[in-house]
């Protein structure tokens, strides 16, 4: 049986290269958050938010069901564990709060290729890699990440989710622009993803 499917957006960063909260960004009138949740919400059955413990009585943030990460905060893997741990048995459409142009469509691409025997199904980067950032993770997946990394006793910092894919079975599709699964750091990355155009998309 197919997994349920729920969405993780990630937005325990620190941001410290943009100089500012990403996750509160205003594109079109909107917060990036907010704006993320309502692509993913029609593709999911719940949308929850990674955060730092610190993060918790935000007010953008805590309008939303959130997973906190605790201990455990050490990069995107740590986020997307945690949200294993609080139901193990769903499958976690995974993203995070910088992907300025990310669009309905994409998500939806994404959920209709999903095959669920899979490790994951990902888009290519622009290397023909799987981008871990943009990716639905199957629970077997994420239990076999959870023991295989979390089984003697908690790293100081967990491999990236890039390095792990490279090791999973993987079903890579295409994006149909490949600026929609891209994400930015500083505010001249924002700049060259965004236009007056694509800003009230």
């Amino acid at each position: 049986m197919t997994a349920p499917l729920h969405g993780l957006i990630l937005s325990g960063g620190q941001s410290s290269r943009f100089g500012s909260d990403k996750a509160a960004v205003e594109l079109a009138g909107e917060q990036q958050l907010d704006r993320l949740v309502a692509r993913i919400l029609p593709f999911v059955d719940q949308v929850y938010v990674s955060i730092r413990e610190d993060q918790a009585e935000e007010s953008l943030r805590k309008k939303y069901a959130c997973v906190g990460d605790g201990a455990l905060s050490s990069g995107p893997l740590s986020g997307l564990l945690a949200a294993h741990r609080r139901i193990p048995q769903a499958a976690w459409l995974l993203v995070p709060c910088d992907i300025a142009l990310f669009q309905p469509g994409t998500v939806a691409d994404l959920v209709a290729g999903r095959q669920p025997e899979r490790d994951a199904t990902a888009y290519a980067d622009a290397a023909g890699a799987a981008e871990p950032l943009c990716a639905i993770y199957e629970p077997a997946t994420l239990a076999r990440f959870q023991a295989q990394y979390m089984s003697d006793s908690v790293p100081s910092r967990l491999p990236g989710p890039r390095a792990v894919l490279a090791e999973s079975d993987v079903l890579l599709l295409q994006p149909d622009n490949p600026a929609d699964i891209k994400s930015f750091n500083t505010e001249l990355e924002l700049s060259g993803l965004i236009s007056p155009a694509s800003a009230t998309d």
